[in-house]
């Protein structure tokens, strides 16, 4: 092997995007992240990956990723001018003018040995553009399936070069953080975004170019608070904190680490928090009843440990709940907590809303149509689980969406006509009404 041959070795990570459709709508925020391309690796048999350790930082929309690798060079000459790196393609349109910036993918820094490497271009295709490519089968309204095509596909390398003397052993680590896969729309149909899963998937196949493909030590810690759904690996969860750990892991037969998760619920309760009518612009609201330290005042209160729990002896049916909002505010939604949520306990001792009436008077200028008697919303009984005043969402249900414009309102009346029975208490409690919109002098 000659001392001064050059090596090509590539690392990367692929994101498959999950798109939706919808009629009358548009993406607004996503990452336009597609996957990797098909890299030609070498094999560098003289190379041993003596451990590898993967950590990953979930949050939000991001992960930060860092990789921290033990090389050893087992031949008698200096190993020089490897190329190590990893591309990532992504959609690209000419009229949109999407470019894979740092918005999607930043803070990229290869180390060896501790000290900083420069990332460089590469001898490959370093800005290769692919025409027609098409994307996987996509979902339409209809239950069907239509192939759609992109026009152009980009393909973006980060690449870094490095040499290993004879018989020495190195630490390369490399550290990004990227914008996982995502496409969330806005319809006509909705006030409210649509939020799409968030995805990842990390590839560990081109490790296996190093050496005879085995990992003496390999570990993988993720952190995270979100509830991550994880293939590939089996990992062990200890709060928000997963792992997996295995000596003599052979890349050569392992398979993508996969993960997604679901924000729709804290991104829903962000909009509608960013929208919530205060309590000044409430006018007035009133229940047919009320038990004792329960008010119906606490329903605006944005606390999800207090409720209000009907005043009957039996279990509330046809017992109301009235909203009189600022005649100056159109309303872009009204969303409910259901059930009395300060714990587990208090939340399945009393009575939840099976099946409530929504009826809603407008001003005659502003009627669009709604049937005089109002509609029916059957409420689902959601499993427990603990919610705060800036993540309530996922224990909540939308009764009114106010569409892409909003309404104006003169008036909601609840009714409730069944419930869900507690296993204590004949009492049904609401713990949370939550109105939104804008004052639409302002716009």
């Amino acid at each position: 092997m000659k001392p001064n041959q050059k090596f090509l070795l590539i690392a990367f990570l692929f994101l498959a995007s999950s798109w939706n459709l919808y009629s009358n709508g548009g993406p607004i925020d996503g990452s336009i992240i597609y996957k990797t391309g098909d890299p030609h690796l070498l094999q560098i048999s003289d190379v041993e990956l003596i451990s590898e350790k993967l950590e990953l930082s979930i949050h939000d929309d991001f992960t930060d990723v860092h990789v921290t690798y033990r090389l050893h060079n087992r031949s008698n000459q200096l190993l020089n001018k490897i190329y190590y790196g990893f591309p990532v393609d992504y959609v690209y349109s000419d009229c949109c003018d999407t470019l894979l910036t740092e918005d999607y993918i930043h803070s990229l820094v290869f180390k060896y040995n501790g000290k900083k490497l420069t990332i460089t271009d590469a001898p490959i295709n370093p800005n290769k553009t692919y025409k027609g490519v098409d994307f996987p089968k996509l979902s339409t309204d209809n239950g069907e399936y239509a192939n759609w095509q992109i026009e152009t596909m980009k393909r973006k390398w980060f690449y870094t070069q490095f040499s290993i003397p004879a018989n020495d052993l190195i630490t390369l680590e490399v550290t990004y953080t990227l914008k996982n896969s995502f496409e969330d729309w806005a319809t006509s149909k909705s006030f409210y975004t649509s939020y799409s899963d968030r995805k990842l998937s990390y590839d560990f196949s081109p490790a296996a170019y190093w050496g005879n493909g085995i990992v003496k030590d390999f570990q993988v810690i993720i952190n995270s608070s979100e509830n991550l759904q994880i293939a590939g690996l089996s990992l062990k969860q200890e709060k928000n904190v997963y792992t997996f750990s295995q000596v003599d892991f052979d890349f050569r037969n392992a398979d993508p680490l996969t993960i997604s998760y679901d924000v729709s619920a804290k991104k829903l309760s962000k909009e509608f928090n960013s929208l919530l009518l205060k309590r000044k612009n409430i006018q007035s609201i009133k229940a047919s009843s009320s038990l004792k330290n329960y008010p119906v005042e606490n329903l605006l209160d944005r606390n999800p440990a207090t409720a209000w729990a009907e005043g009957r002896p039996d279990s509330g049916i046809n017992e109301w709940i009235e909203i009189v909002p600022d005649s100056n505010f159109s309303i872009a939604g009204v969303l409910l907590v259901n059930g009395y949520t300060k714990s587990e306990k208090t939340y399945y001792e009393n009575n939840r809303i099976k099946q409530l009436k929504v009826k809603i008077d407008y001003p005659e200028e502003n009627y669009w149509g709604d049937p005089d008697d109002g509609y029916i919303i059957d409420l689902e009984d959601r499993p427990y689980q603990a919610i705060d005043k800036n993540n309530f969402a996922a224990m909540a249900t939308i009764l009114l969406d106010g569409g892409d414009g909003g309404r104006r309102i003169k008036k909601i009346r609840l009714t409730i006509l069944d419930v869900y029975k507690g296993t204590t208490y004949d009492d049904t409690c609401i713990s949370e009404i939550y109105v939104s919109g804008y004052n639409w002098a302002d716009y």
